[in-house]
């Protein structure tokens, strides 16, 4: 009986010390019965009560042992208390007990005494383990309420906080936001890197001098403004100090720095008209394993060219190359307005084929700036004394895929700048020149290729486009590439492959050509009764590839278009995210010259084919310039015959000389 007292002793006291919290919640609902039975011993009450519980049942039944163990545990108070259920229970016990008894001098030997000792102990060990575990998950789970009501607690001052500040952010309230940070502060919320960044948002935008309410968010409530907000200068500096205050604070806590955080930061130094601080945040990204955004470069270029710093800001030009992030109109108008407050003629032939690569077609501010420009005395002084090559100028235009040469002003004297328009032939109908169709050159081709072919291959299940590449360089080229899916199911409730027959033969009528186009299909298309005869023939003349299950045939017939330099046969748009994996240094360019669009009128097909020229800021060998304007008072071109463009020439040139081509035309 020592033995067995001893180890379970030992085992109780292991078992109990491993409980992180107190067991101070048995003594109401078990003091009673403690003193009935001799138990309570003051301080370590709840161990000892298990040790002597251990002690007392080593003779009983694992049942009985556990059942006891149960009650305690799980009964309510008012049961406990009860010395009547008690009693009951110590007559089960003895009835248990005596059940055995009898068992043991019917059967003779019981099967437990023939077991060995350690055997026997070994069970009870393992049974009190089995009871102690159960118990050990009844406390943590006690426990665990009581730390779940906290943290409930917790989690709505968090959400109501986080609540708060989004309708603080779509208000463009900044004043309510900091007063929201400022209790959040002293409740102790946590605040994580979303709340700070939002934070930082309103703050730099408010230094600034305007908020513009955030677009997140349904904004439904006709009391949200919708324009942006003016700061007067004594809350922009509130705002600015508050915000370096908030930005302190997160990387006092070690929170997470975003390149939306740094931007932020680097908006409140443009607000100080610290350019360089603004700039130096930008160059520093790279130590937090950041890449800059276009919006990161924002604050610095502001900077400069609002302190009229025209060698920083095209500092800030070069890192974008660096980078490879591409400046758009905006950027570029900012540069082009300083370049123009210096008459520095060398930058701002730089930033029109800047234009001319990275926007296409300018908007009417950038164009109005450009025509000052040219009509501006400093332009009619730029261009070379030397007069150049004319074969060198063609031999350049003609590496550079037409339509530039980029060696610089041109020719000498004023220039005259005329709004006009560009008939069907693409004949400039003030000056009479014939624009460029400027196509991608062989490079810009073969770079092209390879980045479809690497995002399709990504994308793709298995070797089914390498497959098709290998089909394509057996059975190409091809004249034109035909998206099957488009065509089938255009004004049609269901697919139809008569409907892409009867376009392939209005397109053989048009180009001129019994040679098969290349119809890319999904095999879920191909699949039927119905056409089945027709895709056969397809096969027959090589004219079909079936893509598979699970492909994207949009990858297969734009890789197609591409190398063999077809047309391809779509009124897809291309602008879902599909196309925008491609980014726009080629795919701008080699949509406009190779998609051909189609409609179905009065039982028969027609088409609307690549225009004759290029919607493109153009360059000739004269030096003079064509410029297209993107929009006409605010609304979108639908038509390139309304679109107006700015004729540039010089105007010491004989205009019957620039008139010959048109009339002879």
């Amino acid at each position: 009986m020592a033995s067995s007292s001893s180890l379970s002793f030992t085992l109780s006291q292991t078992s109990l010390q491993s409980l992180s919290f107190p067991l101070f919640f048995f003594r109401p609902s078990l003091q009673k019965h403690s003193i009935q039975t001799g138990f309570y011993r003051s301080g370590g009450y709840a161990r000892n009560l298990f040790e002597e519980i251990i002690v007392r049942n080593v003779k009983h039944d694992c049942f009985v042992r556990r059942e006891r163990i149960r009650t305690w545990a799980f009964k309510p108070k008012q049961e406990l208390e009860n010395t009547s259920y008690l009693e009951k229970l110590e007559e089960k016990e003895a009835e248990v007990k005596h059940q055995k008894k009898r068992k043991i001098s019917a059967n003779g030997d019981s099967k437990r005494n023939q077991e060995p000792r350690s055997y026997r102990r070994s069970k009870r060990v393992e049974a009190w383990r089995k009871v102690t575990e159960k118990m050990v998950e009844l406390l943590t789970k006690r426990r665990n309420k009581n730390n779940n009501k906290q943290k409930d607690k917790k989690n709505k001052e968090d959400y109501e906080f986080t609540v708060a500040l989004d309708m603080c952010s779509k208000k463009g309230d900044f004043q309510t936001a900091i007063s929201l940070y400022d209790s959040a502060l002293e409740k102790g919320i946590e605040l994580q890197e979303y709340h700070y960044n939002v934070l930082l948002y309103l703050c730099s935008s408010a230094s600034t001098g305007s908020i513009h309410p955030s677009k997140s968010g349904t904004t439904t409530n006709p009391n949200l403004p919708k324009q942006s907000i003016s700061i007067n200068k004594e809350l922009r500096d509130y705002a600015r100090n508050r915000g370096f205050e908030i930005f302190k604070k997160m990387c006092v806590d070690g929170v997470k720095i975003t390149e939306t955080t740094l931007t932020s930061v680097s908006r409140m130094a443009m607000s100080m008209r610290n350019g360089d601080l603004a700039f130096n945040i930008v160059k520093n990204m790279k130590r937090f394993n950041l890449t800059p955004k276009l919006r990161s470069y924002e604050p610095a270029l502001k900077a400069f060219c609002d302190n009229q710093d025209l060698e920083k800001a095209f500092g800030v030009e070069a890192h974008m190359s660096k980078t490879n992030t591409i400046p758009l109109e905006p950027e570029l108008f900012l540069l082009l307005k300083l370049s123009l407050l210096k008459n520095r003629a060398d930058k701002i032939y730089y930033l029109l084929h800047k234009l001319r690569t990275n926007v296409r077609q300018v908007s009417l501010e950038t164009a109005d700036l450009i025509q000052a420009w040219f009509e501006s005395e400093e332009a009619s002084r730029s261009g070379g004394e030397r007069k150049r090559d004319e074969r060198e100028i063609v031999k350049r235009m003609e590496r550079n895929g037409g339509g530039w040469h980029g060696l610089g002003w041109l020719g000498k004297g004023k220039f005259r700048v005329s709004r006009t328009e560009i008939d069907a032939r693409g004949f400039c109908l003030c000056c009479g020149e014939r624009l460029e169709t400027i196509d991608l050159d062989r490079n810009e081709t073969e770079k092209f290729a390879v980045s479809v072919s690497a995002i399709a291959s990504m994308r793709e299940k298995h070797d089914s486009f390498k497959n098709f590449q290998e089909w394509l360089k057996r059975n190409g080229p091809f004249e034109a590439i035909i998206d099957g899916a488009n065509v089938g199911l255009f004004s049609q409730k269901s697919f139809s492959l008569n409907q892409v027959n009867a376009l392939i033969r209005a397109l053989q009528r048009k180009l001129e050509t019994k040679k098969w186009p290349l119809i890319i299909l999904h095999n879920r298309r191909a699949i039927g009764e119905n056409g089945r005869s027709i895709v056969e023939f397809w096969k027959q003349a090589n004219a079909i590839y079936v893509t598979p299950t699970g492909s994207n045939d949009d990858w297969y017939w734009l890789y197609a278009a591409i190398t063999c330099k077809s047309l391809i046969v779509t009124n897809d748009e291309m602008r879902d995210h599909t196309f925008q994996l491609l980014g726009n240094d080629f795919f701008l360019k080699w949509k406009e010259q190779h998609q051909v669009r189609f409609n179905y009128q009065d039982g028969k097909f027609e088409f609307q084919m690549p225009p004759p020229y290029s919607v493109v800021i153009q360059e000739s060998k004269r030096g003079d310039w064509h410029i297209p304007i993107a929009e006409e008072n605010g609304l979108e071109i639908k038509s390139e015959r309304e679109r107006t463009w700015l004729c540039v020439k010089r105007t010491n040139l004989s205009e019957q000389s620039r008139k010959n081509s048109y009339f002879i035309s």
